[in-house]
């Protein structure tokens, strides 16, 4: 006995008018998707794979200029208006509180720059020294 067999389908055939309406209103309101939705969705079918192998909230650098626009903060008590950052024995020196553009390595160097905050407290109930560390950004900076 043979399995296989053949099915003709003329496409040519109308849909019926009420599929027809339900589909064309189905289309006109996306489905229960909001428009900024439709959006996102509409630009991750077009992206490349590339662009879909970059991380989500990765930083654009602009490929002609290859610089990302950052601020150093200005800090409290801090007399010095600007920041040195050093790569690769190229010193940046960046002013606090303006919006500046710099190369993605002097990025990663002020990710890197991390200090730690050590405290002792006498526990109370053994009367030991208990230390507790708190890492934070050396440098308070963020991208523009």
């Amino acid at each position: 006995m043979n399995d296989e067999f053949e099915v003709e389908v003329d496409m040519n055939v109308p849909a019926a008018p009420k599929a027809e309406k339900a589909a064309k209103k189905t289309a006109k309101a996306g489905a229960g998707i909001s428009k900024k939705k439709q959006e996102m969705i509409d630009r991750i079918m077009a992206a490349t794979d590339e662009e879909l192998d970059e991380p989500m909230g990765a930083v654009r650098i602009d490929e002609k200029t290859r610089k990302i626009r950052i601020i150093i903060d200005e800090m409290a008590g801090c007399k010095d208006n600007y920041e040195a950052v050093g790569v690769n024995g190229v010193v940046y020196q960046i002013k606090r509180g303006v919006p500046v553009e710099v190369p993605p390595e002097v990025v990663h160097v002020l990710e890197l720059a991390i200090a730690t905050h050590i405290e002792q407290k006498k526990n109370p109930y053994t009367g030991e020294l208990e230390e507790t560390e708190r890492r934070y950004s050396a440098i308070p900076w963020r991208r523009a």
